[in-house]
């Protein structure tokens, strides 16, 4: 028995007996009754003609010929809501993990900056101010657990970086118990990898390990750092970027927490001083977007001597979930008016 599949010009075999199966599908044999069996698997037929699944023909063939049901495929349903039913309903309020209202909670917020700004620093402080319910840039946060997922710092850089800054604020390292830290430097860490023929990102193992962690700990507050090291797929595609920011603002929905993406900006986004990368979606899809950067400022070392030409990192703030423009920069625990 010799059978061909004909798909856009594609063929393999004799050809004496043949059917129609619609999206240019042609199946023919010498045998009529191979024809037959291939009708029961046309649905995955068809997903093999649009190239959605390559084996997905000889699976279904072998399950019918073995006498096994194939997989249905299942319709997408969409849940729509009138608007007169939130009339009843109290007002929702927006919710922000911080007082000054840069970090929404159930979303996802990116903290850019090149090397060396500091912005993995102002994320730690973020970190270890949630979990201690100590203030950030001088105010208050919310309090609860936090995860902190590593792919820059290896274990050595963060025990420095957290014993510095409990030493700066007198917290004692000791008790922060709610700050669990995973460090991924020098390891795979992606989350999600490109899968370049259906142009879409799939989750890896590591992004369900992620995913049950953060169901088991109960984090108000996820830090990701950072996107280079996380997102393994084209920056530059629109699609590919919503999908990532997709995943992550669904983690956020359904766990009830904030989520923070530190990247590295593109060489444009150095030049223009926005702290942008990639394409326009990585901006748009998330709900808030903020940078950090070094400046020098005038600073006391430990014998009082001023040193005009220290560096302080401090965060510039952009686009802000509440809609209001961004333009300030804060450091220290001040703020002065700058150009975003």
């Amino acid at each position: 028995m010799s059978a061909s599949f004909r798909s856009g010009g594609f063929e393999i075999g004799a050809t004496v007996h043949h059917a129609h199966f619609g999206a240019g599908i042609v199946i023919e044999s010498n045998d009529a009754s191979t024809v037959g069996e291939f009708a029961g698997a046309r649905k995955h037929l068809l997903n093999w003609s649009l190239g959605l699944d390559p084996e997905a023909a000889a699976r279904a063939l072998s399950d019918k010929r073995r006498g096994q049901a194939t997989q249905p495929i299942r319709e997408a349903d969409l849940d729509f809501v009138t608007a007169n039913s939130f009339a009843a309903e109290p007002t929702p309020q927006r919710e922000f993990l911080d007082e000054r209202q840069l970090v929404p909670m159930h979303n996802v917020t990116i903290l850019a900056g090149d090397g060396g700004t500091g912005k993995s620093l102002l994320a730690m402080q973020l970190g270890v101010s949630v979990s201690s319910g100590s203030p950030w840039l001088g105010r208050s946060v919310k309090t609860g657990p936090v995860l902190y997922f590593s792919a820059e710092d290896d274990k050595a850089e963060t025990h420095i970086r957290l014993k510095e800054i409990c030493g700066a604020d007198g917290f004692d390292l000791a008790s922060l118990t709610d700050l669990a830290i995973t460090v991924m430097a020098g390891k795979d860490a992606i989350l999600a990898v490109e899968v370049a023929r259906s142009a879409t990102m799939q989750a890896t193992p590591l992004w369900r390990a992620l995913s049950r962690t953060v169901a088991t700990h109960k984090p108000i507050l996820l830090i990701l750092d950072n996107l280079a090291d996380v997102f393994a797929g084209n920056e530059n595609s629109r699609p590919l970027a919503r999908q990532f920011i997709g995943m992550l603002r669904g983690l956020a929905i359904e766990h009830g927490c904030a989520v923070i993406l530190l990247s590295h900006p593109s060489l444009s986004g150095m030049s223009s001083g926005t702290g942008t990368s990639g394409n326009t979606a990585w901006n748009n899809s998330v709900r808030s977007r903020h940078r950090g950067r070094s400046m020098r400022a005038r600073a006391e070392d430990d014998e009082g001597q001023l040193w005009p030409d220290r560096w302080r990192g401090c965060l510039a703030l952009g686009k802000r979930a509440d809609g209001r423009d961004g333009g300030t920069e804060i450091g220290n625990g001040r703020s002065t008016r700058c150009r975003v």
